[in-house]
């Protein structure tokens, strides 16, 4: 089951799994892989169910960092599920355990986008994690390619209030999507760089990047509206607005 899930064949693994968990029901291994395999087809639903049996019955792994690849596999089944408490335990449970690991050890590079996805998810940040996140920002050069990477840390930065920072990741990315350039425009609106968001906003409006009846569109005409009254320009918020 476990291989053909990795090859991308869930159906079949699914089959192959419930099989195997009516021979051994208590086996948690098959039942996270089954997990998995229902939320690679979208039934999330399941997959909720059947993460949750694992995760209640993993309070004391031997292997902390087994048990936070598991909360981040809930996490994220649940936050496309929109079961937002759940997201949000499974990533604080995620984040206690990667903060000591990381606090530990930070050179373990290939827990960096773990840590920083269940701190996206957790609620409250701990004093020990906003730590981990200011060293993570002080060698975010180690991974500068990554944009996924930067973006997440942006995301963190933004949640412990350190705008500026954000913008600093943000602004060094070569080939930013529409999303990201809308977001970048509105956090130097929100530290007061009023003229450079303006020219961002512009290039944005200029470019057509969203749909009319996109949500992002409707931010971004927002937005735009409000650098411009900021900027002291109400005729063009004005029209930004009725737009």
């Amino acid at each position: 089951g476990h291989v053909m899930v990795l090859m991308g064949e869930q159906r079949p693994a699914i089959d192959l799994l419930k099989q195997a968990i009516a021979r051994f029901p208590d086996d948690k291994k098959l039942r996270q892989e089954l997990a998995a395999a229902f939320s690679a087809i979208g039934d999330y639903e399941k997959a909720n169910a059947y993460f949750r049996w694992v995760v209640d019955r993993t309070e004391a792994l031997s292997d902390p960092l087994q048990e936070s690849r598991l909360l981040i596999q809930a996490a994220r089944n649940s936050q496309r599920l929109g079961a937002q408490q759940d997201y949000e335990a499974y990533s604080s449970r995620a984040l206690q355990i990667l903060t000591e690991q990381l606090n530990m050890n930070l050179n373990r590079i290939t827990l960096w986008q773990p840590f920083l996805d269940a701190a996206a998810g957790s609620a409250v940040l701990s004093a020990e994690t906003k730590d981990v996140v200011t060293a993570l920002f002080k060698r975010w050069r180690q991974r500068a390619y990554d944009e996924a990477f930067l973006e997440r840390l942006a995301d963190v930065l933004v949640k412990t209030g350190d705008v500026r920072r954000a913008i600093i990741l943000l602004e060094h990315q070569e080939t930013q999507s529409p999303k990201t350039a809308l977001r970048l425009a509105i956090l130097l609106k929100e530290v007061g760089e009023y003229e450079t968001a303006e020219s961002r906003f512009r290039e944005l409006l200029a470019r057509k990047v969203f749909a009319a009846a996109e949500p992002d569109q409707a931010d971004l005409l927002l937005a735009a509206a409000d650098n411009a009254f900021r900027m002291g320009d109400r005729e063009l918020s004005r029209t930004r607005y009725q737009d």
